[in-house]
């Protein structure tokens, strides 16, 4: 009976665990759906409205945390185009050419 007790609690919390970690990759998923150009533009609207200073407590309190989410959100959007551009420049393999454009000039 013990062994049948730990299995099935064993079987609960994985299962919750798997609920957890979808809706955290879907609330993911929605947040990346946004452009990081409109996610920026969101985040400059929120901070215009905490600017002004006419935001009840709660309200304001609420656009900050919005905010906080938006920033972080877009920093990731920067780092994966950081990543990316690197990944492209190394596939390239780019090299610097140090050429002097007069060197035709001086051999004539």
């Amino acid at each position: 009976m013990r062994v049948f007790f730990n299995q099935k609690l064993r079987e609960n919390t994985a299962t919750e665990n798997q609920t957890e970690r979808s809706t955290a990759i879907m609330a993911t998923k929605k947040q990346s759906a946004k452009t990081f150009e409109s996610q920026l533009q969101e985040l400059e609207t929120i901070v215009e409205a905490m600017e002004e200073g006419d935001l009840p407590l709660e309200d304001a309190l609420k656009q900050f945390e919005q905010g906080v989410k938006l920033t972080k959100n877009c920093q990731q959007l920067l780092e994966k185009a950081k990543q990316r551009i690197q990944v492209l420049s190394e596939q390239q393999e780019l090299v610097d050419l140090d050429v002097d454009i007069n060197e035709d000039e001086d051999a004539d």
